[in-house]
């Protein structure tokens, strides 16, 4: 197991947490606030949907315009816009103010996480790079997960509230990582870089893992609000229901942390997907909030798996990580557009239950999919032992 500089893998852990504690509160309060405005389910959708296409756009194209600024200097510009995209969204009174500052909120994020995991990429080993990717990976999720619970209880306390307390950890994480770390660090080992033939497929086929277990994250988080709400799920509850994703996913990352190799095989991927939109289609009947606890665990775990996958495997190969990094953003926002549009038209036109079943089957669909990328990768290896299969 390799050995990791725990203060300097620190820095980056920081504003990994900050930085998703504050969007917790953001995508867990923001539906019902746009509620409020008279959303319905394409509403929150579209809204949901609106800022996924912009950040895919952002995470193709401004890592590569922008590869050779400084990283200090983006993820500042971007932690002080977000803060203040945060405030727009405490005094907003109308629902297209909520679609333009999600529209920033996007292109600012897209600057700071191809910025940050880039940086990650670069000052660590290849050896110490999978422990380093879990502990930033397990920051980021416990993030999120105790910044959704407590959006969905400061709204219950007054709406404007986890907008106003989403301004701050941003910069707190900020300052942290631009006062200790210095981004000229390099890993104390350089590994040579070795073409192996099929390595874009690889990466092809995690990222359609991310674009699959990201499109069921955006269902749930996106469009399920407006059924919850009719079957009782309150605000707070809705919070609730997030911590149980978290839970799911944050395991997974403790794993990769503790150096577990299951969290990078694409069987267990694949297995995790399946069940996720098994348990996703249920949702077509439930109404116990106790069974959609476990739904929502479900896909957190699933998307957990997905992500350390597609983020490892884009980071663990040598150059254009924030090109790749930026890719990997770009590709898990695809599905959650997917989930949230798509699955928001299903449920104003055919129904609030319509879009979970029909869900499951494209996941099944893009599992095959990424069985198939994988087995050209295996051949065009030529009998080169796959560490990913």
């Amino acid at each position: 197991m390799a050995h990791l500089d725990w203060k300097h893998t620190g820095r980056f852990c920081a504003p990994a947490f900050c930085m998703d504690f504050a969007n917790g509160m953001y995508i867990t309060a923001v539906p019902y606030l746009a509620m409020e405005f008279g959303a319905d389910s394409m509403g929150l959708g579209g809204l949901t949907a609106v800022r996924s296409c912009v950040y895919v756009v952002a995470c193709l194209i401004l890592p590569l315009l922008l590869a050779r600024r400084g990283r200090a200097r983006l993820i500042a510009i971007a932690v002080i816009g977000i803060s203040l995209s945060m405030a727009g969204n405490a005094s907003s009174s109308q629902l297209w103010h909520l679609y333009a500052i999600a529209i920033g909120w996007a292109v600012l994020l897209s600057l700071y996480w191809p910025s940050v995991f880039g940086w990650l990429g670069d000052s660590h080993s290849i050896h110490q790079l999978s422990r380093a990717t879990g502990a930033v990976n397990v920051s980021w999720s416990v993030g999120m997960t105790l910044g959704g619970f407590a959006g969905g209880w400061l709204y219950q306390q007054w709406p404007s509230l986890p907008f106003l307390a989403a301004m701050v950890p941003p910069i707190v994480g900020c300052l942290i990582l631009l006062h200790e770390a210095d981004e000229r660090e390099q890993p104390a080992e350089t590994p040579t870089a070795e073409r192996v033939p099929g390595t874009r497929r690889i990466l092809i086929s995690a990222w359609t893992g991310n674009t699959t277990a990201a499109m069921l994250f955006g269902l749930v988080y996106g469009v399920f609000p407006k059924l919850g709400k009719q079957i009782g799920v309150t605000p707070f509850l809705f919070g609730s229901l997030g911590l149980m994703m978290g839970l799911g996913r944050t395991t997974v990352f403790v794993s990769g942390l503790m150096g577990a190799g299951w969290v990078r095989r694409w069987r267990v991927v694949a297995a995790t997907q399946l069940v996720a939109a098994a348990m996703v289609a249920t949702i077509t009947w439930a109404e116990s909030h106790l069974w959609l606890a476990a739904v929502f665990l479900t896909v957190g775990f699933s998307l957990g798996v997905t992500y350390f996958r597609g983020l490892f495997t884009s980071l663990v190969g040598e150059g254009a990580r924030g090109q790749k990094s930026g890719a990997h953003e770009a590709a898990l926002v695809v599905g959650v557009l997917l989930g949230s549009f798509a699955g928001g038209a299903l449920a104003k036109y055919q129904g609030l239950r319509s879009p979970y079943i029909p869900a499951a089957i494209v996941v099944v669909v893009l599992v095959a999919a990424q069985a198939a990328v994988l087995i050209s990768a295996r051949r065009a290896q030529a009998g080169v032992r796959s560490r990913w299969f």
